[in-house]
C-alpha cells in the first residue's frame, strides 16, 4: 500500500492528538500521591537545614571569638543581641555579636562580628543562666566556667528529633551531640 491510498489518508486525517480524561486523572492522582509522601519529608528537611545552619554559624562565631582573643591578646565576648551592637539577655535565635572586652565593660567595646536572627529555630543555653561567653587571651573561657550546653531546636516541637546540642567544655572546645529531644 502506498501513502496515497484513500484509507491511509483517512486514517491520518481522523487521528486525534492529545490526552484523554482518564490519562489526565491518572497523572493527577500520581502527582497527588507523590506530594502527600514528600510533604512531611520536605518539612523535616527544612527543619534539619535550619538547625544545622544555626549550629554551624554559632560554632563559627565561638571559634572566631576564641581565636580573636588569642590574636588580639584581650578578652572577647560572644553574646545574644537584637540590634547588632549591644548584648541582651535573650536566646541566640534573635542574633548574636562577637565584641571586644568583657561583658561588664560595654562602653569601650568594638563589635567584631554580628549574626542575623534565625528563623524556625530556638537557640538557648541549657541549665544555667549564662548567655554570654567571654574568652581570655589564652583562649580559655573566663571566670569559673564549668562547661555549658547550647541547644538548637526547631520551633515545631514535632520535629525535635533533628535537635542538636553544642557542648562547650571547660577548656573551651566545642562538641556536637544529637539529643533526640529538645532540652529547652
Amino acid at each position: 500500500m502506498d501513502a496515497t491510498h484513500p484509507f491511509r489518508q483517512t486514517f491520518r486525517i481522523n487521528r486525534i492528538h492529545g490526552f484523554t480524561l482518564i490519562e489526565l486523572m491518572v497523572v493527577i492522582a500520581i502527582v497527588g500521591i507523590l506530594a502527600a509522601l514528600a510533604g512531611p519529608s520536605w518539612t523535616q528537611l527544612m527543619a534539619r537545614n535550619a538547625v544545622r545552619a544555626a549550629v554551624n554559624d554559632l560554632n563559627a562565631s565561638l571559634q572566631f571569638a576564641r581565636s580573636e582573643a588569642v590574636r588580639l591578646n584581650s578578652a572577647i565576648t560572644l553574646c545574644p543581641s537584637t540590634d547588632a551592637s549591644t548584648c541582651v539577655n535573650t536566646g541566640f535565635e534573635r542574633g548574636w555579636i562577637v565584641r571586644t572586652g568583657p561583658q561588664a565593660n560595654a562602653a569601650l567595646q568594638q563589635v567584631l562580628q554580628d549574626t542575623l536572627p534565625r528563623q524556625k529555630v530556638r537557640v538557648g543555653v541549657v541549665g544555667v543562666a549564662q548567655s554570654a561567653f567571654t574568652f581570655l587571651p589564652n583562649g580559655l573561657p573566663a571566670g569559673n566556667f564549668n562547661g555549658v550546653t547550647i541547644a538548637v531546636c526547631p520551633t515545631d516541637a514535632t520535629l525535635n528529633a533533628v535537635s542538636r546540642n553544642m557542648v562547650i567544655s571547660r577548656a573551651g572546645r566545642m562538641n556536637l551531640a544529637q539529643p533526640g529531644t529538645c532540652p529547652i
